[in-house]
């Protein structure tokens, strides 16, 4: 089989009717379980290992604007493309309920394994912090200063080797994606958030807790959402 033998050749004909026959054989072992467990799985690692983080402008230190539990506020998804919900059971056959989100991939290599560390926000938080220092004035502290960079420059070239280096990644596992585990009771909740997200500005906590009789535990999801960045927050006007 393949482009570079002729398509209509005997043996290809005969692959090509035993492969049909074995698929539909194969049709009737799969129902509608497997189907949705399958697409999970597939949402799970575009998640983990195709899409970037979503792009976010910088807060100022202490404006982490309202928050879930304030009164006249409405809530959503912050990027709720880059958001993905998933019900199941677990050992013990308790329903629940996982959010997953790709709001720490690596920017840098979001489309394969990682092999960072995650060193790549810490280089791009290093060099904002170098930006805001002042230059040092006394010679004794800058030698030191100096030979700890000196010491960093060595720990970079081979970080960078590593990174050049295409086996470097061999050994890792496939990075599993970021999610948010929580009871299923609350599935009518977040399917209701996720719904709501779709246009702005989102649901207020009252309409989220219609879906459910635990308030409570609403509000305990809203502010985990919430601590983890998922969530905008905005006042009703």
């Amino acid at each position: 089989m393949g482009t570079q033998f002729p398509a209509n050749a005997t043996k290809a004909n005969d692959f090509a009717a035993t492969c049909k026959q074995l698929v539909i054989k194969l049709a009737t072992h799969v129902g509608e379980k497997e189907l949705q467990e399958a697409a999970d799985e597939a949402a799970m690692d575009m998640l983990a290992n195709r899409l970037p983080p979503p792009a976010e402008k910088k807060k100022n230190d202490g404006d982490s604007g309202p928050s879930p539990l304030d009164g006249n506020v409405t809530i959503r998804f912050k990027n709720r493309s880059h958001i993905r919900l998933s019900m199941g059971e677990d050992e013990m056959k308790e329903a629940f309920v996982a959010v997953y989100y790709s709001l720490h991939n690596c920017r840098r290599h979001h489309m394969g394994l990682c092999t960072c560390n995650g060193g790549d926000e810490e280089d791009e938080e290093g060099r904002d912090d170098g930006d805001d220092d002042g230059e040092h004035s006394d010679a004794g502290e800058a030698s030191d200063i100096g030979s700890a960079d000196g010491d960093r420059e060595d720990g970079d070239n081979e970080s960078d080797v590593d990174e050049d280096d295409p086996t470097a990644a061999l050994g890792q596992m496939p990075p599993k994606p970021n999610s948010v585990v929580f009871p299923g009771e609350l599935a009518p909740a977040l399917l209701k958030l996720y719904t709501s997200s779709a246009s702005t500005p989102g649901a207020s906590i009252d309409k989220l807790a219609e879906t459910v009789s635990d308030e409570t535990a609403v509000r305990g999801m809203l502010l985990r959402l919430w601590s983890e960045g998922l969530l905008d927050v905005s006042t009703q006007s």
